[in-house]
C-alpha cells in the first residue's frame, strides 16, 4: 500500500500528465490520464486517514484546475447530447428498465441520447468529474 506521500505524489504526477498533453494530436492519451487521475483523486477523497490537504496540494492553482475540470465535464455532456443515441439491445434489458425507458422517454425530448448521459453523470466519468469539482470545491472560493 502506497503511504500518503506517495499516493500525493502519484496524484500530482497524473495530473502533470493530463495537461501537459496536446489536445489534439494526444486525445486518447489525455482522456486516459484524466481517467487515472480522476480515480486516484476519488480513491483518495474516501480514504479518512489521508489528510484533506493532500487533495488540494497537488496543483498550483485551484481554480484554474477547478475551471479544467468543470470544461472537461460541460464538453463531454455536449458530446454526449449532440451524439445519436446508442439502443440498447433488448435483450438486456428488463421489463423494469423498459418500463422505466420508456417512462424516461415520454418526458424527455426523444433526440436526447439519455441512456449514454445518465451513464455519464451517474457511473461513469462524469460522476468522477463531478465528484472531483465537489472535492476541490471547498478551495475555491
Amino acid at each position: 500500500m502506497e503511504t500518503e506521500r506517495g499516493l500525493h505524489q502519484n496524484l500530482k504526477v497524473r495530473w502533470d500528465r493530463y495537461t501537459s498533453c496536446n489536445q489534439e494530436s494526444q486525445s486518447q492519451k489525455k482522456s486516459q490520464y484524466l481517467g487515472y487521475f480522476l480515480e486516484l483523486l476519488y480513491s483518495m477523497s474516501m480514504n479518512s486517514s489521508i489528510d484533506t490537504e493532500d487533495l488540494y496540494n497537488f496543483c498550483n492553482d485551484v481554480h484554474s484546475t477547478f475551471n479544467i475540470l468543470a470544461l472537461e465535464f460541460m464538453t463531454s455532456v455536449k458530446d454526449i447530447s449532440t451524439q445519436p443515441p446508442a439502443a440498447a439491445p433488448a435483450s438486456s434489458m428488463t421489463d423494469f428498465h423498459r418500463t422505466l425507458d420508456s417512462a424516461i422517454s415520454s418526458q424527455v425530448s426523444p433526440e436526447l441520447p439519455q441512456a449514454d448521459l445518465m451513464d455519464f453523470l451517474m457511473h461513469g466519468r462524469g460522476w468522477l468529474l463531478l465528484n472531483a469539482m465537489s472535492t476541490l470545491a471547498t478551495q475555491v472560493r
